[in-house]
Formats: structure tokens, sequence, C-alpha cells
């Protein structure tokens, strides 16, 4: 399927424009989309309310938005201990999450903002390596990584993770700031020292640069596939249209492969239970919605 090898051995990434949303009813546009996904992967569970059919969209809790440490030059993003910042409209962080491809399906986009941005990892890697060798040391060093209270069976709530990985000739790429942040909420972990501080920043420092990052605004019915191993996420801040049907909402999947590249213990060490992706709870059925 060459959409799947342009994804997982290509550039990273595919942008589909147009699908007619607004034909179909709600559940059809889910089937669609679904049926699209499992022929690049099968679905994994992406929070603890076991969504396999996960949405993008502000829920209006304020609290879950990240806070700012206004006492820093360059001010850092944390994210509430519990919450996760897909259920806001705020600036989110570049990041990766726990699986091979991720899925977004715009069912309606935003008044103004909400641009998708995305950057090569690879890229971010070798730029480090140019400017601060010493910091690549250090982002190829585990980073304590809070779970957001999302703790898989057996587990602590939190985990050990580097951000590079270079394993059987390919470079994945786990980046998690935020998450890595609040670490520090834990006062039986260490404090990041300044050197992971610091390279934390760089990765943001360069993904925010316009000459690394891509910028495409998903309009409705566009559907974008990306390979997490490689490429760094985000989007920007946004405004919503007033009442609730008219907000931002985008369909999201978090797909695995377990035929795409071999991945390094630490990803298997962060899901729990030994799979190659998602977040799974005790007691938490799978669930595939198509409402928020």
């Amino acid at each position: 399927m060459e959409l799947r090898r342009d994804v997982l051995d290509g550039r990273g990434f595919v942008l589909l424009r147009g699908l007619p949303v607004d034909r179909y009813s709600r559940e059809d546009v889910a089937v669609l989309y679904w049926g699209m996904g499992v022929h690049l992967g099968y679905p994994v569970v992406q929070n603890s309310k076991g969504h396999l059919l996960g949405h993008v969209t502000n829920l209006g809790d304020n609290a879950a938005e990240a806070p700012r440490e206004e006492t820093s030059e360059k001010p850092r993003i944390f994210l509430h201990p519990q919450r996760r910042g897909y259920s806001t409209r705020g600036r989110a962080y570049f990041h990766v999450d726990p699986c091979d491809i991720v899925g977004l399906l715009c069912l309606h986009p935003a008044r103004s903002g909400g641009q998708s941005l995305v950057v090569s990892s690879v890229a971010i890697h070798n730029e480090i390596m140019k400017r601060r060798p010493d910091l690549l040391r250090v982002l190829y060093q585990p980073f304590w990584t809070s779970r957001q209270n999302e703790i898989p069976a057996g587990a602590k709530p939190y985990f050990q993770m580097p951000m590079f990985s270079y394993h059987q000739g390919k470079l994945t790429t786990f980046f998690t700031p935020g998450f890595v942040r609040n670490s520090e909420n834990f006062p039986e972990l260490p404090r990041l020292t300044d050197d992971q501080r610091a390279a934390l920043d760089l990765v943001e420092e360069i993904s925010n640069e316009p000459m690394f990052h891509l910028s495409m605004m998903l309009e409705k019915g566009d559907i974008q596939f990306l390979h997490n191993h490689v490429l760094l996420h985000t989007r920007t801040e946004y405004e919503d249209f007033d009442g609730v049907d008219r907000r931002r909402h985008l369909a999201r999947l978090w797909l695995v492969t377990p035929e795409s590249r071999p991945l390094p213990h630490w990803i298997y060490d962060c899901t729990g239970g030994g799979r190659r992706g998602g977040i799974y709870v005790p007691g938490v059925k799978e669930i595939a919605s198509i409402h928020p």
C-alpha cells in the first residue's frame, strides 16, 4: 500500500484532502475513517477512558490548559498532573504519542488558529549534533516521565525513557517534555538537571524554528497520518466558533504496525504489559465512541 510506505518508510506523513463528512452520518464517517486506519495498523487505547477512537477538542476545562513557569527566561510548558493537552484549545508542545502512526480526521475546523505543525526528529537530532553535541548525549540518557495518572497494571505512576534511541539501525524518538517536567511532582524522584532542562529546551527551540517545521491547516474532511518515531507534532492555539457543536473537533486514531521497525525495550516499558503502543489502565473497557 503506497500510503503506508510513504508514512513508514518515506516522508513520514500524508495529508488526504476532502473526505465529504457532511454527506454521511457521524457513525458512517467513523466507520470510513476506522476502515482507512486498519489498512495501516490496528487501533490501540489512547487514554484511561478506553478510547480506541479519540477526540481532540476543547472540553472547556481551563484547569487542563498548560500552565507556564513565569519565572524562567523562556517560559516552559507544563501540564496539569492528571490531564492531557488535547482537551484544551491552548498551544501544545512538540511531542510524540505512544504508537507507530497517529491519524487525525478534521470533523470541524476552528474559527481561527489550530494549525498542525510537524518536524523531523531526525533533522532535530542532527542539528543538535552540530550545535550542542554535549546535550545530544544527555538526550540519549533516560529521563523520568510522568504517566499523567494513566497507570498500567503493576506499573508505577512514572517511568524512564530516553528522548533518542538508536536501535537496530533506526533512530527512534520519544519526546514528551510536558510529561518529563511533570515528573518533578513526585517527591521521590530526582529533579531535572540543568543539562536535562537545557536539552529539552533546545529540542523545542529548534522545532519552533520555521526552517525546521512544516505547517498545515486541516480543513473539514482532511485526514493526516504521521509516523510517531520520526516526527514530532503539535498544533497552535486556536479560537472556537460559538456553540459546542461548532468547536474544533478532530477524530484521532493511534495505530500500531508490528511488522514495521523494531523498537527498543523502552517503548514496551512505557506502555506496560509488553505492548507496542497504547495506554491500558486496569478495569477500563475499550470503546470507540463517536462523541468526545
